[in-house]
């Protein structure tokens, strides 16, 4: 797995800087990364990427200005998919590790 913590000190752009991170980690197909990138998870919330679902990215809150996301994945190169690390699982650990940060 890889993780990978983006800050920002502009609010709601973390996920837009990662965009690239998340395209190459989850081999998405540039109509993916758009639709990913118009349906991004708000503060508090978890969503994975389209297709093999092998990313998930989660927005954690802050204190005061800034934007702070959780991208986690199978890392790379992957070879083979585990299907145990994607979709709704991967969403769920997501979720369960983003819990653990304090703003």
């Amino acid at each position: 797995m890889e993780i990978d913590l983006v800050a920002a000190s502009e609010d709601g752009v973390a996920v837009n800087l990662a965009l690239p991170q998340i395209a190459d980690l989850g081999n998405l197909r540039a109509a993916e990364v758009m639709a990913f990138s118009k349906d991004k998870p708000g503060i508090g919330q978890t969503r994975v990427t389209p297709g093999r679902g092998t990313v998930a990215v989660a927005r954690v809150a802050v204190t005061g200005k800034g934007d702070l996301a959780l991208v986690v994945s199978q890392g790379r190169p992957v070879t083979k998919t585990d299907p145990a690390l994607t979709g709704e699982s991967l969403r769920k650990v997501t979720e369960a590790l983003a819990a653990q940060l304090r703003p």
